[in-house]
This record gives structure tokens, sequence and C-alpha cells, in this order.
């Protein structure tokens, strides 16, 4: 996952859909986040904040000394009958701002990224643990997962859940029953495409720009139309016989 936008360019984009949004620190470019770093994370509506968190949920009830591992991501159609899951999306959920996330397909890195925007948020849910009375709390999220759409499917079965922009309100307000949250979670949003990255995504350690450059086509190729052969008529003026059909990515 990756956010390649400057903190003033998230909140004007969330501004227009959410109205007021106070930032707790900082905002700072990442290019190749990973489950267990910190996330930008917008929670709260009215009176958003943009703020830090953890990504990986802990439940607010968890006992083992040792952090849960798998809890970077959920799938939608099974979040009900996850116990750690329950109430964060009932009254608890977020939104990560994001302007592309990694996939992987036949073991090669690809970024996927949405055609008409460099950003969007991604339905997350939080919560909040203490290990003790002694300890601040940790507060951390989790990304939920979709059913992959056609166009999409041959990067894998499943894919980020992107929110409309219209949804940010409800998806952020307790005040939204579970049965429109449901059908925020059936509604995709976004054209997406993909292309080939470079090995280096895999280095948890590689947060550099370089991560998000090309090194083959689009999933989706874009192409124009242009004369493939023409001919001159009697008057002298150019005329088209053949097109064809030319990638411009």
């Amino acid at each position: 996952m990756g956010l390649a936008l400057n903190e003033q360019a998230i909140k004007d984009h969330f501004l227009n859909w959410i109205g007021s949004m106070n930032s707790l620190r900082p905002v700072n470019k990442f290019y190749n986040a990973n489950p267990f770093s910190s996330l930008p994370v917008i929670a709260g509506f009215p009176g958003a904040k943009l703020k830090y968190m953890r990504w990986g949920l802990v439940p607010e009830w968890w006992s083992s000394s040792n952090l849960p591992q798998n809890t970077a991501t959920a799938t939608t159609n099974k979040i009900l009958q996850k116990r750690a899951l329950r109430k964060p999306i009932r009254t608890q959920r977020c939104i990560v701002p994001a302007s592309y996330y990694l996939t992987w397909h036949d073991d090669a890195p690809f970024l996927c990224f949405l055609e008409e925007t460099h950003l969007f948020g991604l339905a997350a849910v939080f919560d909040c643990f203490k290990p003790n009375k002694y300890d601040l709390p940790l507060t951390s999220s989790c990304v939920l997962m979709a059913p992959a759409d056609q166009r999409m499917q041959p990067m894998g079965k499943e894919m980020p859940l992107i929110l409309s922009p219209e949804s940010y309100r409800s998806w952020l307000s307790n005040e939204t029953s579970i049965d429109e949250v449901a059908k925020i979670m059936n509604s995709n949003f976004g054209l997406r495409n993909a292309y080939p990255i470079a090995s280096k995504a895999y280095d948890s350690s590689f947060n550099s720009k370089e991560v998000y450059k090309p090194i083959g086509h689009r999933l989706h190729r874009k192409f124009k139309r242009v004369p493939a052969k023409t001919e001159i008529d009697r008057r002298g003026r150019e005329k088209v016989i053949e097109w064809k059909n030319v990638y411009v990515d």
C-alpha cells in the first residue's frame, strides 16, 4: 500500500465530503507500507480526525503477550462471524487514505490503482487495546477485502474495499445502521487497473517512490484509433480508408 500525496492533498480530497478534519500529527508520504507499520487513518464523524494507527488489528479484549499476526485484512462476507470484528464494524469504522495498493500475481508484484483519481479511501475498522493500566493504549486498524470484480479477477479473488466518496460520511458515522454498512461493503468503487513493478516491493524496508515505477504494460491497456492507410482523392484531399488501434500506455 502506498500514499504518494502530501497532507494538504489528503485534506482537500476528504474535506469536500466529510467537512472539518483535524490532524493529530503530520502525515508523510509512504510508498511500501506493510502489516504492523503505522498508517494514517481517518476516524470519527462529525469531527473527523486524521491520526496514525498500527496496521493489524489488536482487539480490546486481547490477553496474550504476543500480538495477533493475521489481522491486517479481513473479508467483508465473514466479518460478522469474527469476534474481533463484530464491535468495530458496527461502531468503529475508519478510512485509510491511499494512492495505490500492491498485490501479487504469478509470484510477481503488481501495483493496483484507480484510473480516475490519485487518491482514494480504503474501508477499514479499528480497535483500542490497553495491555494494563500503566501502558498507553494501542489503536490499530484492519483493512476490509471484498470479492474482486471481473476486471480485476486476474489479480486474485479479493481486493481492498474502496469507498465511493459519497459513502465517506456514512462509513464513519456511528449512526449508520448495520444494514446500510452491508450495502456499502457490497459496492466496490472505481475503475481499477494494474501494472507489474520491480521485485524490490517484496522488501518491506524499500520505501521509495521507485516502488511504483512500472516494468511492464498495464493489465488493461489504453489505445487510440489512428489511420492505418490513406489515399488521395480526386480533389487532392487525404482520405482514410483503413484504421488501426495503437496502444498509448
